[in-house]
C-alpha cells in the first residue's frame, strides 16, 4: 500500500543531505537550501543518517486520518440524514 516514489520536496532533501554526508554542506547551510530551521534539520539528517532516503518519508503515510468513521457509522449516519434531513 506504500507510496514507492517520491515527492520533489523529498527528493531535494536527499540530494541535500547527501552533499551533508559528503561533507560538501554543513547542516546549518543544508537548513537554508531547504527551508527549515537547524533543529529541523537536524532532524532530518539524523533520519537519513540512520535510515537513509526512506527515513525522509512523512510518518503518517498509509495511517487512516483521525477524522475517519468506520463503514458502520456511516450507514447509520446515512440513515439518519435520510430520515430526518440534512447535508
Amino acid at each position: 500500500m506504500g507510496r514507492t516514489e517520491m515527492s520533489n520536496e523529498e527528493l531535494r532533501r536527499v540530494e541535500v543531505l547527501a552533499r551533508v554526508r559528503s561533507k560538501q554542506l554543513r547542516i546549518v547551510d543544508a537548513s537554508k537550501l531547504l527551508h527549515v530551521c537547524y533543529r529541523q534539520a537536524k532532524r532530518l539528517w539524523r533520519r537519513y543518517r540512520d535510515e537513509g532516503a526512506a527515513g525522509l518519508k512523512p510518518r503518517s503515510e498509509g495511517r487512516p486520518s483521525s477524522h475517519a468513521h468506520d463503514s458502520k457509522f456511516r450507514k447509520i449516519l446515512r440513515s439518519v440524514r435520510e430520515k430526518y434531513g440534512g447535508r
